[in-house]
């Protein structure tokens, strides 16, 4: 009976710099960890840069030791009736 959609911020803090973010994701978040196996070692490295480079250059922190990201998301409330 109702939809409404709200875009959110979320904090994403690391104690890391991005390069070890990235690794950190490789080696514990199941879509990254299934993405990377599901690639050749040429195309992991690819990858691997690629998201190194997205988060430093959207990390916030300025001490280079550590990773400081908002991250934007929606959220959708439904109601059925």
């Amino acid at each position: 009976t109702s939809l409404s959609c709200t875009k959110r911020m979320y904090p994403m803090h690391y104690p890391f710099p991005p390069q070890d973010v990235v690794e950190f994701f490789f080696t514990y978040y199941g879509p990254t960890v299934r993405a990377l196996a599901a690639l050749d070692p040429d195309k992991q490295r690819t990858l691997r840069e690629e998201l190194v480079q997205l988060w430093a250059q959207n990390n916030r922190a300025t001490d280079g030791t550590s990773t400081h990201i908002e991250s934007e998301y929606l959220e959708v409330d439904g109601v059925r009736a």
